[in-house]
């Protein structure tokens, strides 16, 4: 049984580019600084032509978008088709994509090629390049699997699940990522519940709880990201993630502007706090999207979590492509979640990485310890 978002996840792989990335990799390319967000004429980060202008075409559309009076973002667009392969606009994106991977085309010529599209079109066509990925370049290990399931950073209550519990055993597969509902406060009106969730996030245990949950994530995807042997994939990924994370930045600023929100790693989850059903359309809509042609992951831990369950043999490979779409999502959800750009800034040291919920670090109280031993009780 083979899929492509699953398989063998060890360091000393013959290959963790596949033909296509190749391809971008040998190809045009253009300069970022180290936060991967914005370009720069000069030096900076490396990254393939293609995908660096459609992401900043992207965020730019997306903020002119949400800059119109009513709000409007196409994140939050309860019609925006959810199937995003099979858009009236596939011929028209495909011949766009064509024009981008051509091995002459200047960043000008690409940047006049995309200024046609809207952010959504322009959030279709990102997909449409990012799908040629054969082999999904970024590695998930068994030991993070585990852990990764174990976190759930959509949890009002607990974002570190005890025991055996998993994200999938808490609630339908699936479910969270269809029809968000709303966190509701019985008995209490909208006013008084935001009155409440405000005293909630910054309350210390609430806030030390998250924090702990986002330092096991990071230290999974540091150690993870450490396998892709080639640099210039690394820093790929680094790029793709970093600005996934900053199109949830974005929405967060643009539709919820007049909230107070922490501005710090807590921002995503505080709004996600305050506006459920909002942020979580919006972070599942992402993760689902992007989440299957990213992560690759450790086929075992996938055979192991199939076996948990006595499907009959004709359920088996529906159950073996759910349990790995769905653990992909949960990835990236749980990502998108946290507003930390340090972890993706290839120039920043490990210490800077951590995320603390003490301004004067003391490990021994700080959530920080948690990344560096992500199986502490």
């Amino acid at each position: 049984m083979t899929s492509g978002g699953a398989s063998p996840t060890r360091r000393g792989e013959p290959n963790n580019t596949d033909e296509f990335l190749k391809f971008l990799l040998e190809g045009p390319s253009m300069g970022f600084d180290e936060t991967l967000l914005r370009p720069v004429k000069r030096g900076g980060v490396e990254i393939p032509l293609p995908l660096g202008a459609v992401f900043v075409t992207l965020h730019r559309k997306h903020r002119e978008e949400m800059s119109c009076d009513p709000f409007y973002s196409f994140l939050q667009d309860g019609n925006f088709d959810s199937n995003i392969g099979s858009d009236m606009e596939d011929a028209d994106l495909d011949a766009t994509i064509d024009n981008l991977l051509s091995p002459k085309i200047t960043l000008e010529e690409s940047y006049n090629t995309l200024d046609k599209y809207n952010a959504g079109a322009l959030y279709r066509l990102l997909y449409r390049l990012m799908r040629q990925f054969c082999f999904k370049p970024f590695p998930i290990t068994g030991r993070s699997c585990e852990l990764i399931s174990s976190i759930d950073l959509f949890d009002i209550r607990d974002p570190v699940l005890r025991g055996h519990l998993k994200f999938w055993e808490k609630e339908l597969i699936g479910s969270e990522f269809e029809q968000p509902e709303s966190f509701q406060i019985p008995e209490l009106d909208e006013g008084c519940r935001k009155r409440v969730v405000r005293e909630t996030i910054n309350v210390w245990q609430w806030r030390h709880e998250r924090i702990r949950a986002m330092n096991v994530l990071n230290n999974c995807l540091f150690y993870d990201l450490l396998l892709v042997e080639d640099v210039r994939v690394r820093q790929l990924l680094r790029f793709i993630v970093a600005n996934l994370v900053e199109l949830v930045h974005s929405y967060i600023k643009g539709a919820f502007k007049e909230e107070f929100l922490p501005n710090d790693s807590m921002l995503h989850v505080a709004a996600l706090t305050l506006h459920p059903v909002e942020m979580k359309r919006t972070i599942c809509r992402i993760a689902r999207t992007f989440g299957q042609v990213l992560f690759r992951l450790e086929i075992e831990w996938v055979t192991n979590k199939v076996r948990q369950y006595p499907y009959r043999p004709d359920r088996v490979t529906w159950a073996w492509e759910r349990a790995i779409c769905d653990m992909q999502a949960h990835v990236l959800k749980n990502i998108l979640c946290v507003n930390h750009p340090d972890f993706w800034n290839p120039r920043k040291h490990l210490q800077e990485k951590m995320i603390h919920d003490n301004k004067e670090c003391n490990q021994a109280a700080c959530a920080c310890k948690f990344f560096e031993n992500p199986a502490l009780p």
